[in-house]
């Protein structure tokens, strides 16, 4: 795991790097908006699958977006919490958690609901059959 995660952290540093370097404005809600669009999605697709668990990893993942908004004018010295806060953002451990929360949420409605249906017997009247296991 350690390796995938310093791999996307690799990643996700060249692509912040590459923002700082193409864009010539240094607004901070500009540059934190080009990170949310273009960085931020390599991370966060299939989060719930490969949601790092280890501390190491979460903080090495976490470091990317750490040393993003330090770079940004006028945060440097602000610490870490106060910068996500001023620019509106979350932390990338909780955006997991979050996701992999609504994930579980959907699985159980989803199961619950079928299970309801099965249990009235509409499965017939439905276009298409679900198995509920």
């Amino acid at each position: 795991m350690f390796g995938a995660s310093s791999e996307l952290a690799s990643v996700m540093e060249f692509g912040f790097k590459l923002i700082l370097r193409c864009f010539q404005s240094r607004d901070a809600v500009l540059l934190t908006k080009a990170f949310c669009v273009f960085v931020r999605p390599i991370l966060e697709f299939s989060s719930v699958i490969w949601n790092p668990l280890l501390k190491r990893d979460i903080v090495k993942v976490e470091s990317v977006q750490r040393r993003f908004t330090k770079r940004l004018k006028g945060f440097h010295n602000l610490s870490y919490t106060t910068r996500l806060s001023k620019l509106g953002l979350y932390s990338l451990h909780c955006r997991h958690t979050k996701a992999e929360i609504l994930s579980m949420c959907y699985k159980i409605i989803a199961t619950k609901l079928l299970t309801i249906i099965h249990a009235l017997s509409l499965l017939p009247l439905l276009p298409f059959h679900y198995q509920v296991s």
